[in-house]
């Protein structure tokens, strides 16, 4: 049976093990952290960088990371998931203006106009097509080039 002496030598120890963590974790210096997000602040206190791990319907999670300019705009977004990984950089009204993704193979960059329309989208395919289509103001599609699955171009087809 333990005495009251070796009880409180076990809890002085054990008192000094957790500050020594402490400290540790003032300076920043862990090995790992567990959690669902986090966000980097600036001096003035404001989120710039945010990450979280989002819940998605059939059980998929999605990991996103934020980057936010100083003004608090979303600037760059970045994620994901079991099937497929994304990045949208935003100008400086917040808007989306390039969107890349890739999934199975494939990829794909979208690039809007200011006021959201997709202009211009490249797309390449695991079965080895590539194509580039060409969108109005509004928009709709006005002309597709590209190569087939042989490498074989395709004159430009017009809408």
């Amino acid at each position: 049976m333990e005495t009251i002496q070796q009880q409180i030598v076990a809890m002085q120890e054990e008192i000094k093990r957790l500050r020594e963590e402490l400290e540790l974790v003032k300076k920043g210096n862990f090995d790992t952290i567990t959690c669902r997000g986090w966000s980097v602040v600036d001096a003035d206190g404001k989120i710039r960088i945010a990450a979280e791990a989002i819940e998605r319907e059939q059980e998929e999670t999605e990991a996103v990371v934020r980057w936010f300019d100083e003004s608090g705009k979303e600037r760059i977004k970045a994620g994901t998931g079991s099937i497929l990984c994304w990045v949208a950089l935003s100008d400086n009204y917040g808007r989306e203006r390039i969107f890349a993704t890739a999934w199975d193979g494939t990829a794909s960059v979208s690039v809007c106009d200011k006021n959201g329309n997709q202009r211009i989208a490249a797309e390449t395919a695991e079965e080895g097509y590539a194509h580039v289509t060409w969108s109005d103001n509004n928009g709709t599609p006005c002309m597709v080039t590209g190569t087939r699955g042989d490498g074989v171009p395709f004159l430009p087809k017009f809408f």
